[in-house]
């Protein structure tokens, strides 16, 4: 009989993909919880997302040994990973909005964005005040 797997034991398997593909991943749960549990701005979701990106790379890949006392090469690699989790971070939220949030539109998954305008094409225009009758 078959049994599930441990949830350590998946979690401790991921591993095997990478510091660059956990950090996608990573960044795509980040922007996703920054988009539904906080009230941030949906404009404000890229930032936070590549901060993740800068975070989660710095954390998840290895220093090399040579780095252990040589203070240039730690900061080298500290500027690499920085500049390379900000990369990532901004390539998982291209690729959200400019493919997933397409497919996403085109097979009718999920709710619209939170900053669209209504459909009603006039905007704002509950929040004006009544014209003035002359």
């Amino acid at each position: 009989m078959n049994t599930p797997p441990d949830l350590m034991t998946y979690l401790w398997s991921l591993i095997q993909f990478g510091p660059a593909v956990l950090t996608l991943m990573a960044c795509l749960v980040v922007g996703y919880i920054a988009k539904n549990l906080t009230p941030l701005s949906n404009r404000l979701v890229p930032l936070v997302v590549i901060a993740a990106g800068t975070v989660a790379y710095m954390i998840l890949s290895v220093r090399p040994a040579a780095a252990a006392n040589d203070f240039l090469a730690q900061e080298r690699y500290y500027a690499t990973a920085a500049i390379l989790g900000s990369l990532l971070g901004l390539l998982t939220w291209l690729y959200h909005n400019q493919i997933w949030k397409r497919l996403q539109a085109k097979l009718n998954l999920g709710a619209p964005d939170d900053d669209a305008p209504p459909s009603g094409g006039n905007a704002g225009a509950a929040n004006m005040p009544p014209a003035a009758k002359g």
